[in-house]
Order: C-alpha cells, then sequence, then structure tokens
C-alpha cells in the first residue's frame, strides 16, 4: 500500500462495505467538528474569582458601586466634558450623594499635595490648578497676566459676590452711584453673569459671580471668600448658567424693585 493509511481512533465507527470490500481497507468515519470553546474570561472556575467589572460586561450589567471612590472621582470629573453635579456622578456610580460628598472631602484633602484642587460651584464639581501655579502656568503658556480690575469694577463685584444674587438696583443702592460701566466690565471679564430675573416689576436680571470669579481669585468655593463686618457668610454658588450677553454688551435697564431694598442697604 502506497502512502499513509487511514488509521480510525478509538472512537471513531469504522465502515466496511461495497466500496472496501474486496480491499479490506477501513475507512474512518468523518468526525463531527468539535465544540467552541468559549474564552478563558466567560469560564468561571468556583475556585478562580473574576474580576467583577468583566462579569458585568459579559452579562450586560451594570458594574458594581466602586469600593475606593475619590479616584473615581477624579477620574468622572477629569474626564467630562462639563462640570459634573454630585447628582450625576452618585447616579453614575450608584451610590448616595453623601459618599459622593464624603470622596469629595477626600479627594480635596489628597490634592492639596499636588498642583490641583477641587473647586465647587454650587453643585458642580472641577479639577482646576493651584492658585500658586498660576504665574508659572502663564509664563508656560505665554499668557499675559489680565489688566487689573478698577477701584469701581472691584468695589461692584464685591457687592455682588457677598450679596449675591441682587439686581443692578440693588448694587447702586450701596454704591451710591451708578453701575453700569462697572457691570459691563466684569460681565466681558465673565466673571459676574445673569442667573435669572427677578419677581419684581420689570423683570430685572439678578446677578452672581461665575466659576471664573473663582478662579481669578484662586478660591474653592464662595465659603473661601473673608468675612466681612455687618455682612453674613455668602450664599452658595448658584450652579445655573449665565445668560448670553447682549451684541451690544449691555443690558436693559432694570426697574427699581422694591423687593430688593433690603438687601441693597445690607
Amino acid at each position: 500500500m502506497i502512502g499513509r493509511p487511514l488509521v480510525a481512533a478509538e472512537d471513531d465507527h469504522m465502515e466496511t462495505g461495497p466500496a472496501s470490500g474486496a480491499s479490506g481497507v477501513a475507512i474512518a468515519a468523518t468526525p463531527a467538528p468539535p465544540a467552541a470553546t468559549p474564552p478563558d474570561y466567560l469560564l468561571r472556575d468556583p475556585g478562580q474569582a473574576v474580576a467583577p467589572a468583566v462579569l458585568a460586561l459579559v452579562e450586560g450589567g451594570a458594574p458594581a458601586a466602586p469600593s475606593d471612590l475619590p479616584p473615581i472621582i477624579e477620574a468622572l470629573i477629569f474626564s467630562a466634558e462639563e462640570p459634573p453635579t454630585v447628582s450625576q456622578m452618585a447616579s453614575a456610580l450608584h451610590v448616595s450623594r453623601d459618599a459622593v460628598e464624603g470622596a469629595l472631602d477626600d479627594l480635596g484633602a489628597s490634592a492639596q499635595a499636588r498642583g490641583l484642587r477641587v473647586q465647587r460651584s454650587g453643585q458642580t464639581v472641577r479639577l482646576v490648578t493651584a492658585a500658586e501655579a498660576a504665574p508659572f502656568i502663564r509664563r508656560l503658556l505665554g499668557l499675559e497676566r489680565p489688566n487689573k480690575l478698577s477701584p469701581a469694577a472691584l468695589e461692584t463685584l464685591a457687592i455682588i459676590a457677598y450679596q449675591q444674587p441682587l439686581t443692578r438696583a440693588a448694587i447702586e443702592r450701596v454704591r451710591g452711584v451708578s453701575c453700569d460701566a462697572p457691570l459691563t466690565t466684569l460681565r466681558r471679564r465673565q466673571l459676574v453673569g445673569s442667573v435669572g430675573q427677578s419677581d419684581a416689576p420689570g423683570r430685572p436680571h439678578l446677578w452672581a459671580t461665575t466659576p471664573a470669579f473663582l478662579d481669578h481669585f484662586g478660591l474653592r468655593d464662595l465659603a473661601e471668600l473673608p468675612p466681612l463686618p455687618g455682612l453674613p457668610a455668602p450664599a452658595a454658588q448658584t450652579a445655573q448658567t449665565p445668560l448670553p450677553m447682549p451684541a451690544n454688551g449691555r443690558e436693559q435697564p432694570d426697574a427699581d424693585p422694591a423687593g430688593f431694598a433690603a438687601a441693597g442697604g445690607a
């Protein structure tokens, strides 16, 4: 016999018939194709732990809540296109808001040893560079130091920061003069913005500071503003997005809101 003889495996069935009767040669039956073997990560051996995240992806479920929240929250803030809120992060992590708040406190404490700071603006959270690194960042990026604010603009900004939100008329009651020019400057510098309108006659705009205000003065939140005699602590920073500035850079004159007289005179 020329060539390699056919040898059947022990469990193969042998066929003899007309095609092989004379020669007596055994012909092996065609074996069935082997069953597909699943990938190793799908084989759950009771004696071998499988990563919960892998099982969640394979089984179509959500990953379990992380045991170490601060680094995961840092990653969420870093990757988000817009500053996320505490509620959004709690929902993504399947944990309570209190758990996120506690993790943010831990993250803020650990960030003190690095060049980052956790900045709060209402319910939104951002990661920003440390204020002491600002001159070196400007030098690296070739940025010019922004022009200093005028005394009138600083005075107007201080009134808004400590009594926000408030109307233009309330600001002018405190200053005793018009605040049109300072307010326009502050808005062009994106340090303040309109966060809504009062219910007073004429629906005047309500002004508040923005996250850029915190950046400008190196603050993590309004609670870090120094206390002033006779004034209460600043209210929580609003999370509303400031309204767009008109093309002419000026707002329509506000009505004189009697309801804000007390706030303006505080």
